[in-house]
């Protein structure tokens, strides 16, 4: 087996223990594991073949959602919203913390917390009222129980 393949099988094994989003530089990884530059790049190139690494020149290695259970960033907050709503920490009415908030206290991209409020929104859980997100359907939008008035009752075949 060569040095490289050797060291995407070490770096394969850290990726599976670990709760890590990114990998740490190119420099830093070759000099923890005591190789070139050129070895560890041809090392990450069979790791990022296999679908565990994803990451482009001048960008962070980031692991991707193979190695991770719990899916992607986006996945794991917007479920977090989605039990939120359910346990009724999030009540129908109320508004959500801003986007910021949700930057800030779940380590996320505001552009990964947008995109969940917003697959949120898709699937009727949330709704924009001016700027700020709200729990619950629009006014108006017709639910999963086909009723368009929330305090209509609803009827289970």
């Amino acid at each position: 087996m060569k040095l490289h393949e050797q060291i995407a099988e070490k770096i394969s094994e850290r990726l599976a223990s670990s709760s890590e989003a990114y990998l740490p530089s190119l420099t830093r990884l070759s000099r923890s594991y005591r190789v070139s530059p050129q070895t560890m790049s041809a090392a990450l190139s069979l790791l990022r073949e296999k679908g565990l690494l994803d990451y482009s020149r001048g960008r962070r290695i980031r692991i991707t959602a193979a190695t991770h259970p719990g899916g992607t960033s986006l996945e794991s907050f917007a479920d977090g919203i989605r039990q939120r709503i359910a346990e009724g920490i999030y009540r129908v009415g109320q508004p959500l913390p801003k986007a910021g908030c949700f930057v800030i206290t779940g380590h996320l991209s505001k552009s990964t917390v947008c995109d969940a409020l917003k697959q949120l929104a898709e699937e009727g859980l949330i709704h924009k009222k001016g700027k700020a997100w709200v729990a619950g359907p629009a006014p108006g939008r017709v639910t999963a129980a086909g009723s368009a008035h929330p305090s209509a009752p609803v009827v289970l075949v």
